[in-house]
């Protein structure tokens, strides 16, 4: 389906039809659930951080505990090797945090990206949202081809007026594309991609607490 848009934005025709400019508020696509499954990513991140310190405060007694015992019995051995067995175990202990700390992540993005999918699937106006904020970031081009998940074609097709404000596109394609999840988009022009899905924005998310922890690996 194409529809055709004048220089300054305004929607010509689309099939046929003439339609009059659309008004639609800012879009918040789905910024709260974003935002809420960084909040639970962080708060799980913290939580670990905790576990951390615990481990090292129990390392540090254990370790005057040897280090004590080696003084009394007056075993220099015992001190080369409460030194040995200290080190070996903050190394353990620590590549351990770090491999939990990442699979703890990835767990909560899972987790959010399956909450948010059941949130959004089926509603209207979350689709329309996404298309239209994608769209802002895709002016001044001659054409766009807008990819969508099939059941949610019908949607932004009745939406049509509501993009006439998206900017200075002459051109807009819908086409059904069932690589698309629900409740998503693929915007493609002659200079590149804009991937609008949910999944996109979410390993996004996943990348930056990822980087974020390596960041902050525990020490003592």
């Amino acid at each position: 389906m194409n529809q055709e848009f004048s220089s300054t934005g305004n929607l010509i025709k689309a099939g046929g039809r003439k339609f009059a400019n659309g008004s639609v508020g800012r879009p918040k696509v789905i910024k709260n659930q974003i935002l809420a499954a960084e909040r639970e990513a962080h708060r799980i991140l913290e939580e670990a951080e905790e576990f951390a310190a615990e481990i090292r405060r129990e390392a540090r007694e254990e370790a005057e505990n040897l280090k004590a015992e080696a003084y009394r019995e007056g075993r220099e051995n015992a001190l080369t090797e409460f030194e040995t067995t200290l080190v070996e175990t903050r190394e353990i202990r620590e590549r351990v945090f770090r491999e939990t700390e990442k699979d703890l992540l990835r767990l909560a993005v899972r987790l959010a990206e399956k909450i948010v999918g059941r949130e959004i699937d089926g509603d209207d106006k979350t689709v329309i949202d996404i298309v239209s904020t994608a769209l802002q970031n895709a002016r001044q081009q001659e054409k766009l081809t807008v990819r969508v998940n099939p059941k949610d074609l019908p949607t932004v097709e009745r939406a049509t007026q509501k993009f006439a404000h998206s900017g200075r596109v002459r051109f807009l394609d819908f086409v059904a594309d069932p690589r698309v999840a629900t409740s998503g988009c693929l915007i493609e022009s002659e200079v590149g991609t804009i991937d609008a899905r949910l999944e996109t924005q979410l390993r996004v998310l996943e990348r930056a607490l990822l980087s974020q922890s390596e960041g902050e690996s525990p020490t003592d």
